[in-house]
């Protein structure tokens, strides 16, 4: 889920059921919201991601995002607090 906002897309959520992971539908999803937002007129995209959440800050580098800043103990867990990622990527 995404939005669209004059210029930039903000990257909300991505899920995928965990029977379904590996198999390239959040990539498609993403790259298809990307296109989407492009066509559009956005020319920035943005999201923030888990500091733990590897297999998401894996997925993003592969698409071409950058890590843009930090937002520290964003996430609660149940061992503590997790650091969020921001992440942005021109599409222009």
């Amino acid at each position: 889920m995404g939005r669209v906002v004059l210029d930039e897309v903000e990257i909300l959520t991505v899920a995928t059921h965990p029977g379904h992971r590996r198999a390239g539908l959040a990539r498609r999803r993403v790259a298809a919201l990307l296109d989407k937002a492009r066509n559009m007129g956005a020319t920035t995209a943005f999201l923030e991601v888990a500091a733990d959440n590897g297999a998401a800050r894996a997925l993003y580098r592969d698409l071409g995002f950058d890590e843009t800043g930090r937002r520290r103990s964003y996430y609660a867990r149940e061992t503590g607090k997790v650091d969020a990622i921001t992440m942005s990527l021109r599409l222009t």
